[in-house]
């Protein structure tokens, strides 16, 4: 299988994996079903970014689902049922408490029965109910971050449960704020800065948070070099949590599409992220991060430096930016995988962006 942006799907094309909509219960199209223009049409329209599709020569190519749509949708329910709960009842309740131990149990669960935790899919992000889909997508990715950390399964439920509240102090913000378009004011953005403190004011009082979790909440907006806020922390006075929910914070928003931003590509973002070692995030975690991350997921078409054009069949746990490929030009090279990580003749060569656009996506399809 490939991916292919919405963009440029074709009626016909068979789909690889189901295509789920915005909080639908289930898919638009099953894997194994041939597209339609409506179909893609309405990909457009909902902000579905792609699909992936069978491909002559690609049979070979799976991606690991960590977290299952199906889940995902169940999940964010629940998520929203317990920050609603948490806003309305300003955290004092513990009714909500069981929901909260039933997600953090399973994100644990999924990612403690899973021997190569490596997010190596494109997520599309087809929801429209973001602050509840960025906390199941933080936690889940701060569950992974604490397992390559080797945290003990008692660690990874609180991280888990910091992750998941983080951002629990938006709900007290004004939604015209937060989904803003143009540039906010100074005042709008001191209002947004709040956030961290907010969540703390809802949850200092409920016992059954561990002081591990309210500090992560408080200090996620926090950077290493002390310019962040709401406190101005640096270095060690930053808590562990806290440096984790950083890094999966900003990964998840980036790669997100927001009303005032597109989503930014995975490798853009890693590619960052890493600019950003020592300032605004630990190097040990960010480490952590990097050997579960994909900056080039399965299936994706990337173009290389060489003037070749080649599709991503693997991973290297740690090196991101430097998957296996399999070269897609018609050519003597074609059908030649290379490890860009430890191929002694591929030393020079790098991806130089990914595939999008419809005239080198039609030469690949047409091989």
């Amino acid at each position: 299988m490939i991916f292919i942006p919405s963009k440029n799907l074709k009626p016909d094309m068979t789909v690889a994996r189901d295509i789920w909509g915005k909080n639908s219960s289930f898919p638009l199209i099953r894997a194994g079903n041939k597209l339609s223009q409506k179909l893609i049409d309405s990909f457009v329209t909902r902000g579905i970014v792609g699909a992936y599709i069978e491909f002559e020569g690609s049979e070979d190519i799976e991606v690991n689902e960590l977290l299952p749509m199906e889940a995902k949708v169940r999940v964010t329910g629940e998520i929203k049922r317990i920050f609603q709960s948490l806003q309305n009842e300003k955290g004092r309740s513990y009714q909500n408490m069981d929901a909260l131990n039933h997600v953090k149990d399973y994100l644990v669960e999924v990612v403690s029965d899973i021997d190569d935790c490596v997010m190596n899919m494109i997520e599309i992000k087809n929801y429209n109910e973001y602050a509840y889909v960025h906390s199941m997508q933080v936690a889940f990715t701060c569950v992974l971050i604490g397992k390559e950390l080797k945290f003990s399964n008692a660690l990874l439920k609180e991280l888990a449960i910091a992750g998941l509240l983080h951002d629990l102090g938006k709900t007290s913000i004004p939604h015209n704020i937060l989904e803003k378009e143009g540039p906010l004011t100074e005042a709008e953005f001191e209002l947004i800065k709040q956030h961290p403190d907010l969540g703390l004011s809802k949850l200092s009082s409920n016992r059954n948070l561990s002081k591990l979790v309210l500090d992560g909440i408080v200090q996620h907006h926090e950077r290493v070099d002390g310019t962040g806020y709401p406190n101005n922390l640096s270095g060690d006075k930053i808590s562990e949590f806290a440096k984790i929910i950083a890094i999966a914070d900003v990964y998840d928003a980036l790669t997100t599409d927001r009303s005032f931003r597109h989503a930014w590509d995975a490798h853009k973002t890693i590619e960052y992220m890493i600019s950003c070692a020592d300032s605004h995030f630990d190097v040990y975690y960010l480490n952590a991060f990097l050997a579960v991350a994909a900056a080039y997921p399965i299936g994706i078409l990337v173009r290389l430096n060489i003037g070749l054009n080649a599709v991503v069949i693997g991973s290297n746990k740690g090196l991101p930016l430097n998957p296996i490929i399999r070269i897609l030009t018609k050519g003597e090279s074609f059908g030649k995988v290379i490890n860009l990580a430890s191929d002694r003749d591929a030393l020079t060569i790098q991806i130089t962006d990914t595939i999008k656009d419809e005239k080198s996506l039609m030469e690949i399809l047409r091989k």
